[in-house]
């Protein structure tokens, strides 16, 4: 079983109260939650979105479908929610999404159902130079194996970076709930000498999670852009 897993959990500190899930991105989607839903429906079983109480109505007001399941948690730390999400799921594989990124051209969870068959796969972007030291910079070997992973650290960049993760469930084990980001469980996988790929992009995507990129993100829209699924 292929789940697919949304966050939605976190304070919306950095977007004065407004929650960055709910960030209208164009006509046709109720918003980036919306927009990766859709996106993701396709190639997974069943889709997980954790939030916190006072997003929980809000976000089951989208009616997403069956085989959508909001939980309620209230967590400090992104692997905390991971954690918390995913304890007691059965799966195979798990696809865990940012639902405050919109992506250019492409749908990423579509990409990474075509590379079955290893303990994790990572969908890289082109690093932007504005973008350095806040995302998990990845270098990559022979036939695209992980060799390396900085997490938003400022004197590592190589060249691209993680945007969207698929993980097997036997990866889960590793996962520190104290850690401050989702991209730990790629140190910990290199660490033990796992199969980690990377399948890179050519088109960057957007971090929708401070205003400036949000602003963006709005600009390359309004040029006549579309969502595309």
């Amino acid at each position: 079983m292929r789940i697919g897993l949304l966050p939605s959990s976190g304070t919306a500190s950095r977007m004065n109260g407004i929650p960055k899930f709910l960030l209208p991105v164009s006509e046709d989607v109720q918003c980036l939650l919306d927009y990766h839903v859709r996106l993701m429906q396709p190639t997974v079983d069943r889709i997980i979105i954790p939030t916190r109480t006072e997003w929980v109505g809000v976000v089951k007001s989208f009616d997403f479908g069956a085989h959508v399941d909001v939980i309620e948690l209230n967590t400090h730390t992104m692997a905390e929610t991971l954690r918390s999400a995913l304890a007691g799921v059965a799966y195979d594989s798990c696809v865990l999404g940012m639902p405050d990124t919109y992506f250019v051209g492409e749908n990423p969870y579509r990409e990474l159902y075509q590379h079955p068959g290893h303990d994790m796969v990572l969908r890289l972007y082109p690093t932007r130079p504005e973008q350095v030291g806040n995302v998990g910079s990845v270098r990559l070997g022979e036939n695209n194996a992980v060799v390396q992973h900085a997490d938003k650290d400022s004197s590592h960049d190589f060249g691209s970076h993680w945007g969207v993760m698929e993980f097997a469930k036997h990866t889960e084990e590793f996962l520190d709930p104290n850690a401050t980001t989702g991209g730990y469980l790629i140190d910990e996988c290199l660490s033990r000498g796992l199969d980690v790929r990377g399948v890179p992009a050519r088109e960057p995507y957007f971090d929708c999670g401070t205003f400036a990129e949000y602003f963006q993100c709005l600009t390359y829209l309004s040029s006549g852009k579309s969502v595309r699924e």
